[in-house]
């Protein structure tokens, strides 16, 4: 009975029969899908939660950081219920949730038949605030979901990484001989609620690693773990494809190319990694070259990239380790290739003014057939569908077509079509791809920005021309949707630079030199990042 489920929760416990019943009636079944976020820090709070199934994750507004884990009985939502104050966290559900929503409406119904009823919530709402600040930063384990052959390689990967505790459990499969340092849970196949648990409750340190060894073929313990884990990882067995099914496809990784491929890998399941966010902003975007040569030479790590428009241009530089001077001299031949006549104009222009030739046959001689799968660093590259108006993130094919796509300023450059989809210029959707890399798992984020900023005013009499007037109504819009990303950084490198158009590159040094001046002025936060993180 429902009113038995009811007695479970702290705050409903010694209610009479008559409040229990009112409250049971009241309640209203809600089922969140994995990875859909039931509220966002600063909603308005106009109802609390009860966890029925599976698990929700509270996460820290501005780095994306997991607080707390919630499962079966657990209360969500009612510090701002109570308080009339809006959400101070966000969240989202990590495995499928079956909850129960109570409205503030009724709650207050609820407490003007029972007075009894505050005093209860109140003790509740206190022995939670203790918990937390007693546990401090400790949160539960990371799950990782492998094929249990692969299990003992991963294992020792993230003992070398130095992960404090490193724990392997077996889903169904037996595994093959364990590391030394190395804990290996209970045998038995644990069942669906055993992996909910495990799920939800504290670590006893804030870096603990439960890698997963599932079974080859499905079993609903197997589902189970593949739904409730933050990553897939793929070695030399694969991720089968039942497990693919449950987790995100951005979370499911491998071995890239290079050197150290395993700690690299290591670092990004263990939460260490960080990731390099490049904003859109037409030739302004030439600063994040100056960017990269400080987080180099300052010995900074970036595992990951993404870029959305012109900041994928060097994004796609820094996956595949382009060194300094090459990506220099890349920059310095865009002037020429965003010549009128080098973009190919198109007679009659239908739907844009120009192909877009040059600039993917230049794209092209830089990257030849080079996919993004193989790059030594993952990434990802931001465009718009042109149809639905939706986020694309293409993290496999040619990087030279990702480029193109994502640089397909609408009216200036025909869309570009990549596996049936007309996609354009990723900065309508995300200027500034972070919110990207927190999706795909990554923890910490530097973002480069020079989104939105001012072009020059125009100064001669004439009007501008179709090219200046896209651009500038792309930076209008630019403007409007970083607020969205500029919180989930933990450092904000933003280069002053100012353009007459999008395809003004001849100034090229001029906005590099910009782009070492403002990385350098956050070098302390960078470094203080670094040892947060923990160097590799």
């Amino acid at each position: 009975m429902l009113e038995d489920r009811l007695r479970a929760i702290p705050f409903l416990r010694d209610v009479d029969a008559v409040t229990l019943q009112k409250a049971a009636a009241c309640l209203r079944s809600v089922r969140f899908a994995r990875e859909v976020t039931v509220f966002e820090a600063g909603d308005g709070a106009d109802s609390l939660y009860v966890v029925d199934s599976g698990v929700l994750e509270v996460t820290e507004p501005r780095t994306g950081k997991v607080l707390a884990s919630l499962s079966q009985g657990s209360v969500v939502g009612e510090v701002g219920v109570l308080l009339d104050e809006v959400r101070s966290a966000t969240v989202r559900a990590a495995t499928e949730v079956h909850a129960w929503q109570l409205r503030r409406e009724d709650l207050d119904r609820l407490l003007h038949d029972d007075p009894t009823l505050a005093i209860a919530i109140g003790r509740e709402v206190g022995r939670r605030l203790v918990a937390t600040n007693r546990a401090g930063t400790t949160s539960p384990p990371r799950l990782i979901a492998v094929p249990a052959p692969d299990a003992p390689a991963l294992a020792e990967a993230l003992l070398h990484e130095g992960v404090h505790q490193v724990s392997v459990l077996p889903v169904g499969s037996p595994t093959g001989p364990m590391p030394p340092g190395l804990d290996v849970l209970p045998g038995a196949r644990p069942d669906i609620d055993a992996i909910a648990r495990l799920a939800a409750t504290p670590a006893a340190t804030d870096d603990a690693v439960v890698v997963m060894a599932l079974p080859e073929r499905p079993t609903p313990e197997g589902e189970a773990a593949a739904r409730a884990a933050e990553f897939g990882v793929s070695l030399g067995v694969g991720l089968p494809q039942w497990a693919r099914q449950h987790i995100p496809a951005l979370r499911v990784v491998s071995p890239r190319p290079g050197p150290d491929p395993m700690p690299r890998l290591a670092r990004r399941v263990s939460g260490r990694a960080i990731a390099l966010a490049l904003s859109s902003g037409g030739s302004k975007t030439v600063a994040h070259v100056g960017v990269v040569n400080v987080l180099r030479a300052a010995d900074i790590p970036v595992d990951a990239v993404a870029g959305s428009s012109g900041g994928s241009v060097v994004a796609a530089a820094v996956a595949r380790d382009i060194g300094d001077a090459q990506l220099l001299r890349w920059v310095r031949q865009l002037a020429p290739a965003f010549r009128f006549r080098r973009l190919g104009p198109k007679i009659p222009p239908r739907d844009a003014l120009f192909t877009g030739r040059g600039p993917l046959a230049m794209f092209r001689s830089w990257h030849g057939a080079a996919r993004i799968e193989d790059c030594t660093r993952p990434l990802y590259v931001v465009a718009a569908d042109l149809s639905t108006g939706q986020e694309v993130v293409l993290h496999r094919g040619e990087v030279a077509d990702a480029i193109r796509a994502s640089a397909s300023i609408p009216g200036v450059l025909e869309p570009y079509l990549v596996e049936g989809r007309s996609l354009v210029d990723g900065g309508i959707v995300a200027p500034l791809p972070a919110r990207v890399l927190r999706d795909a798992g990554f923890r910490w984020v530097i973002g480069s920005n020079v989104a939105g900023q001012e072009p020059l005013a125009v100064t001669s009499r004439r009007p501008p021309n179709i090219v200046e007037t896209m651009g500038r109504m792309i930076s209008t819009m630019e403007r409007e949707v970083l607020s969205n990303q500029v919180h989930l950084l933990d450092v904000h490198i933003r280069p002053q630079v100012r353009a007459s158009n999008s395809f003004d590159f001849a100034d090229a040094d001029r906005f590099v030199a910009e782009g070492v001046r403002a990385a350098r002025a956050e070098l302390p936060a960078l470094e203080q990042l670094v040892e947060t993180a923990g160097r590799p």
